[in-house]
């Protein structure tokens, strides 16, 4: 092929009726997106469904609306466990509320983020000192949850750290969904190793 052919000949490759129709390209992703949508959706696992029906939730926002006063009523209400997952926890009254907890029988377990070994203010120590178990939560990153599950009927959870920036500063959220499914339960447990 001469220099003068292959000029001529450039452009002149396949073409599809894509380039030339942009309501057929279109029509083609629709179909392709949604074909793919509908198969996903039927594979998500159980875990994102719920197994009851409009169970009650408490919803905050802080720094006005108290959240703290929210998590320190379910923990007072507690009669036999509370389970604790945290990443930043300095807020005292929601330590002494556990503590307190342990000492009226209540079985009070707390799986924290390794940095709070070292954070001035950090409570762990002092629920540790208090005879409640605690444990590092040793993940490659942080260790973020922000949980507590009070009786296997309560979840408080949302991005509401347990300190008083969270309850005082910060735009935070709290969420506290009664009825409790057993699988969150179990999960905790396996995490606190009890």
């Amino acid at each position: 092929m001469t220099k003068l052919q292959k000029r001529k000949h450039r452009g002149k490759g396949l073409t599809l009726p894509i380039t030339k129709t942009p309501l057929l390209t279109l029509i083609i992703f629709a179909i392709g997106f949604g074909a793919g949508y509908f198969y996903y959706e039927d594979q998500l696992p159980a875990v994102f469904s719920s197994e009851t029906e409009a169970p009650k939730i408490n919803i905050c926002f802080s720094p006005e609306g108290q959240c703290e006063k929210l998590a320190l009523f379910a923990i007072n209400q507690a009669k036999k466990e509370i389970l604790v997952q945290c990443y930043s926890f300095t807020s005292k009254p929601i330590a002494n509320a556990l503590i307190e907890a342990s000492r009226r029988g209540v079985s009070v377990k707390v799986l924290f983020d390794r940095s709070q070994l070292k954070a001035p203010y950090s409570q762990i120590h002092n629920l540790t000192k208090s005879g409640i178990k605690t444990k590092v939560d040793y993940v490659q990153g942080i260790a973020h949850n922000k949980v507590i599950i009070v009786d296997q009927s309560k979840l408080i959870s949302g991005s509401y750290n347990f300190s008083a920036a969270a309850n005082t500063k910060n735009s935070e959220n709290m969420l506290v969904r009664h009825e409790v499914a057993e699988w969150n339960v179990s999960n905790k447990r396996k995490e606190l190793n009890v």
